[in-house]
């Protein structure tokens, strides 16, 4: 049954970004190559930790800095965050520079694996934000959950402006419940019917192909907001076993009714 609770799924930059940069928490303020530099410019882009200590620290991590305490061991390599030893780096890259590819530079844009349920491809394509670009290590350019988590508390402890996929409910934005680095999702375009029906799917998000990873314009927006439901017992939804079970004649009749609603999270 349904509980009152909703889930929903989206891009989020903390607060501080927003209380900086109130354009940004509305598509339109991503949009255009008018925005392009001012994106560029102002995400930078995150160093995992075995990068930092082989091409940014001085003394290759050998000695703590303000980043690192350490070097990674082996398992640790690819991490972004990592409490008490590695805080994060962000670092404006050659991506970023305007000035030496003003028609190519973007800031990064962090997004789940194709298999999930979110067509970044489809919204940075049709919504033409082209300031913006996926570069994680997996495939196109995409980060798993944990390290999606890593660098957002990476940016939180070197206060940099992020840009980030997460989804809600979920016990880890209330992480940073009340703090600058609380989650603020940006604003796009409301589903409709026909656009929940050209949305991408799985092995369209996966493609090589970037025409199908980019899908039909009337596709472009974001994952429905989505009901969350309840667990009914067994004893309420089948009367139990034989020594508990009431009469059917005495049941009430709700749990029948319930069965029967049919109704879409759009039209909620």
């Amino acid at each position: 049954t349904l509980n009152g609770l909703w889930s929903r799924s989206g891009l989020y930059i903390p607060t501080s970004t927003a209380k900086k940069y109130g354009k940004v928490l509305i598509w339109y303020g991503l949009s255009g190559e008018g925005h392009r530099k001012f994106l560029a410019e102002t995400f930078p882009r995150p160093t995992n930790w075995s990068h930092y200590c082989s091409t940014i620290s001085e003394t290759k991590c050998n000695k703590p800095d303000d980043a690192a305490v350490r070097s990674p061991n082996l398992e640790e390599n690819g991490m972004y965050f990592s409490e008490g030893n590695f805080t994060g780096h962000f670092q404006f890259t050659e991506q970023n520079n305007c000035t030496i590819n003003p028609e190519e530079c973007t800031g990064p844009v962090f997004a789940p694996p194709c298999s999930w349920a979110f067509n970044i491809d489809s919204i940075l394509f049709w919504k033409n934000i082209s300031g913006l670009s996926m570069d994680g290590p997996l495939g196109h350019g995409r980060y798993t959950a944990q390290q999606l988590q890593q660098i957002w508390r990476a940016a939180n402890a070197t206060n940099s402006d992020i840009i980030s996929y997460w989804y809600e409910p979920d016990p880890f934005p209330l992480e940073f419940s009340g703090s600058n680095y609380s989650f603020q999702r940006v604003s796009f375009p409301s589903e409709t019917r026909e656009c929940l029906r050209y949305r991408t799917i799985e092995s369209d998000r996966c493609s090589a192909d970037p025409s199908k990873r980019q899908g039909d314009e009337k596709g472009a927006c974001l994952t429905e907001t989505n009901s969350l439901l309840s667990v009914l017992a067994k004893p309420v939804t089948d009367g139990g076993d034989e020594s508990t079970k009431e009469r059917v004649v005495h049941r009430s009749p709700a749990q029948d009714i319930l069965k029967h609603i049919k109704i879409s999270n759009l039209d909620m």
